[in-house]
């Protein structure tokens, strides 16, 4: 799980306690309609955050990503309207289910690079109103429930705020990726390799599926990924000798450690690692990505 995920999810899990807690103390001196739309603005700000990051992170496989999205999602909703009334439970579990269903179909739809984007916007916007929300609950008169230009400058600052941040954080781990091809390109022009294999994906298969290589002798692996959206290769208890140790830094790029080596192209791009086999053997290769393997993302490489 990336640093990125981990914001994500540390986020929301503070605006469903924040908002739990709070809904507790102040149900009470809420009204109905409070309560309604504390439960849904919740479950479903959540829903569709965690649609949209579960959608993409497992993307070909829509029934898992979408079934935890809702799943989360209603859940998110129930338990903010719990504490009020039987409407507000309804209301909640219908929002988050709702939600959690149309951030996986989006999720899954559009390309990692949007997919970072639209989280980040949903996160803040879901921040955002939360803050709203909480405003109306922790009124002690019921009748004053009408926002003014007061309130609306928390909330919009806290969502310029965290916009800024997450962008910040999100440009650190792109410029690091896109340092890392060109530094990866320029190791393997100093260590010119003696087989070169290229390994070409288009949709869910790669060609060839069966690949040779010699003991002892530098190889280099190209991924060439034609497909809408990104794969990798990772051959499984292959030993080898690595070749390029500044590649190893980059988790989403090419590395190589005692039990497999991992090649990782985005969508409609190429990447490539070298390294020379020390051992005879066949052995296994695949895509990482949840649901790609099953889909017949496999295949087998054989050190002569």
């Amino acid at each position: 799980m990336t640093t990125f995920n981990i914001i994500v999810i540390t986020l929301l899990t503070i605006i469903l306690f924040t908002s739990f807690t709070t809904s507790i103390i102040q149900r009470k001196n809420s009204t109905t309609m409070t309560g309604m739309m504390t439960a849904m603005v919740i479950g479903m700000s959540i829903g569709l955050t965690i649609g949209v990051l579960l959608g993409n992170l497992f993307r070909g496989d829509l029934l898992i990503s979408t079934t935890i999205s809702m799943g989360i999602g209603m859940f998110a909703g129930i338990l903010i309207g719990m504490p009020f009334n039987t409407l507000a439970v309804l209301d909640g579990m219908l929002a988050g289910i709702m939600g959690g269903m149309m951030g996986a179909m989006l999720g899954e739809m559009i390309t990692l690079t949007d997919a970072i984007l639209l989280v980040k916007i949903l996160l803040s916007v879901s921040v955002c109103s939360t803050i709203l929300i909480l405003l109306f609950l922790l009124q002690n008169k019921k009748r004053d429930e009408n926002a003014n230009l007061k309130w609306m400058i928390r909330p919009i600052t806290t969502f310029v705020l965290l916009f800024i941040l997450l962008v910040w954080l999100d440009q650190i781990n792109v410029n690091s990726n896109l340092d890392h091809p060109n530094q990866s390109h320029y190791n393997h022009e100093m260590h010119i390799p003696k087989n070169q294999l290229e390994i070409e994906v288009t949709g869910f298969a790669y060609s060839p599926s069966e690949i040779f290589v010699n003991k002892s002798e530098i190889t280099e692996l190209i991924l060439v990924n034609n497909y809408e959206i990104e794969h990798n290769i990772e051959i499984v208890d292959l030993p080898v000798e690595k070749i390029d140790n500044e590649s190893e830094k980059d988790s989403h790029g090419s590395h190589s450690h005692n039990s497999a080596i991992h090649i990782h192209a985005q969508p409609n791009s190429t990447n490539s690692i070298s390294f020379i086999p020390t051992q005879e053997g066949t052995y296994l290769f695949y895509c990482t990505i949840p649901g790609h393997k099953k889909k017949g993302m496999i295949g087998t490489i054989t050190v002569n």
